[in-house]
Order: structure tokens, then C-alpha cells, then sequence
């Protein structure tokens, strides 16, 4: 793939260490999922969250965490959750964290369940789904980024769900990433370059009751 001038790394960028950031992100992530018990608010999972990020060395977070429940998982990323809302027996939530191991960042987000509700089971995969299939055929086809989220949304309607377009992805790096570009991956017109764009998938069910999001690198 070709490599433009907007998807330069800083001189400090090492492959290896930026990999590690993501593993130790996943691991952490899969943890936190686990702490959130029914009755926990939105703001007692943030907190919950930046004390398990310090335990395990993270640096900094380059961006706010975002701990979503319920009928707050359809908003995407800078939309205001309604602080009211807790977490249930039965409940659907996702995490999104952005911290910076080895002076390198890392971006995931997860949706999680309590509970066996179908409906909420059936959107996660779905989510998971439709980010491993646009990646295989960003893969086949080299892809744009403005194809890459039209490729997600054709997937997404296959699925039985909408997609939200207010996900956009972005670059990722050793920290600070906006130093070489700030824009996001829908706008980007070109094909992203391999492990250094993250690609944001964020659906709801028919009735807009409830959402999934999904977040890696490409």
C-alpha cells in the first residue's frame, strides 16, 4: 500500500512497542469489562476504569474514555450520555479507551454484556462481524477510507442494523498522532495505510433502542 506523507510516524515510532500497546490495551479492556456489576453509573465505570489504567503502567490517555449503557450506546463519541442511566442485570454497554503504553497509542473499544439477552448477543457479533469483513475487503480490493465506511454500511443493512456515521476512525501512532494528521478515515480518500488506521464501527438495532461498537486497527 502506498505510504503518504500524512501517514508519517514521529522518529520514535517502533512497530514492535506500538503492537505491545495494542495487546496490553485488549488484555486491560477484557479485565475492565468483567468490574462493571448492575448498578454501576457511567461515571463510577469511568472512574473504575482510569484507576485499572494506572495499575497496569498506563502513560496517559490520549482521549476520553467512554463508558456507554444501555439507550446511551447508540451515541457516538462526542454526543453527552444521560448521566441517569445504570447498568442492569440484563444490560448491553461498551468501553472505548485510547491510552499510551510505551509512548505509543492505542485505541479499542469493546461491547459487552450482563445477562443473555439474544438481541444484545446478536449486535455485538454483528459489530464484530462487520469490521472483520470491511478489513478482509479493504485488504482484497485496497479500499479508500471513504469506500471503507460505505462498504460497513452496505454490511450493516445486510445485517439487519444502521449504521452511524458519526464513527469516523482516524490515524494512530506513537503519541501524538494529530501531529502528522488530524482528520478522520471517512474523509480519507486514498487507500489507509496497513496497522495505522483505526476503523470505528458503531450500529443499532431496527428500533434504535440499543447499539454496538466495534474499534481495532486495520
Amino acid at each position: 500500500m502506498i505510504n503518504h506523507d500524512i501517514e508519517n510516524n514521529g522518529k520514535a515510532f517502533n512497530l514492535n512497542d506500538y503492537f505491545q500497546a495494542r495487546l496490553r490495551t485488549i488484555e486491560t479492556l477484557n479485565k475492565i469489562s468483567t468490574l462493571m456489576k448492575p448498578g454501576i453509573s457511567e461515571p463510577q465505570g469511568i472512574e473504575l476504569i482510569k484507576k485499572e489504567l494506572e495499575s497496569v503502567g498506563c502513560q496517559k490517555i490520549w482521549h476520553p474514555i467512554k463508558f456507554r449503557i444501555g439507550k446511551n450506546t447508540l451515541k457516538s463519541f462526542k454526543e453527552k450520555s444521560d448521566p441517569s442511566v445504570t447498568l442492569k442485570e440484563n444490560d448491553i454497554f461498551f468501553i472505548d479507551i485510547g491510552p499510551v503504553f510505551l509512548d505509543h497509542e492505542a485505541d479499542i473499544g469493546r461491547t459487552y454484556q450482563l445477562g443473555t439477552n439474544k438481541e444484545f448477543s446478536d449486535i455485538i457479533e454483528a459489530s464484530e462481524k462487520i469490521f472483520q469483513e470491511t478489513k478482509k475487503t479493504w485488504k482484497k480490493e485496497n479500499l479508500t477510507g471513504h469506500e471503507l465506511y460505505q462498504y460497513a454500511k452496505s454490511l450493516a443493512r445486510e445485517y439487519g442494523y444502521y449504521f452511524n456515521f458519526n464513527m469516523l476512525g482516524h490515524r494512530l501512532g506513537d503519541f501524538p498522532h494529530a501531529l502528522h494528521y488530524k482528520g478522520n478515515l471517512l474523509d480519507f480518500q486514498s487507500t489507509p495505510q496497513v496497522n495505522l488506521w483505526v476503523l470505528e464501527i458503531l450500529i443499532s438495532d431496527k428500533s434504535k433502542n440499543f447499539g454496538a461498537f466495534y474499534e481495532d486497527i486495520l
